[in-house]
């Protein structure tokens, strides 16, 4: 039984990480592991000091994440003409993108090096999607509709407010901003490890 388990694993972590370029190849030890957590617990807590913004969130990670989550918005309605389904849409896309551009990194030969990039682009989806779920009750940041055009100032609902409220989560935006938050961290330090 123990063996069964062992090889589905192990053709699993095959199938992400063919070439072993992954993380998840690493060779870690007790070290680098307190290193990379103690690393991304410090981005976290420092999230907010201005220079580190500037990692997270610059015109080069947030326009492409913007492009991303919009047409997803449009993409979803088109195809589904389902409001629920066209609202979660845009965070899918932009959490989901990065996994699927990774996984695409580790199957072919050489591909540790764009996977650099593509886990910095993954550390601006997470900050970016903490930053908007964090403001689900607040409302006071300014919002473009998915036709990219119109624009709506503080106290409009985004995203985040209708996706939360109906499952009774709304008050819970914060504790989910803080793990999306963490996440960014984890992404941003593994970008940089990964060198």
């Amino acid at each position: 039984m123990f063996q069964k388990i062992k090889a589905l694993f192990r053709d699993f972590f095959s199938f992400i990480d063919a070439s072993r370029q992954s993380p998840l190849a690493f060779k870690w030890t007790w070290v680098s592991l307190l290193g990379v957590i103690l690393a991304s617990w410090l981005l976290f807590l420092w999230r907010d000091v201005w220079p580190l913004t500037l990692l997270f969130d610059n015109v080069f990670v947030y326009f492409p994440i913007y492009l991303v989550h919009e047409f997803s918005h449009r993409i979803a309605w088109g195809l589904t003409h389902s409001q629920t389904i066209s609202l979660w849409a845009g965070p899918m896309a932009e959490a989901l993108l990065p996994a699927v551009l990774l996984w695409l990194c580790w199957r072919i030969p050489g591909g540790r090096w764009p996977s650099v990039l593509v886990w910095y682009y993954w550390a601006g989806c997470w900050y970016s999607t903490a930053r908007y779920c964090a403001d689900a009750r607040a409302m006071s940041l300014h919002l473009t509709s998915s036709d990219m055009v119109s624009s709506s100032g503080p106290g409009t609902p985004g995203d985040w407010y209708y996706m939360l409220k109906p499952l009774g989560l709304l008050e819970w935006d914060s504790l989910f901003a803080s793990l999306f938050y963490f996440a960014a961290a984890v992404c941003m330090v593994l970008a940089f490890y990964c060198l």
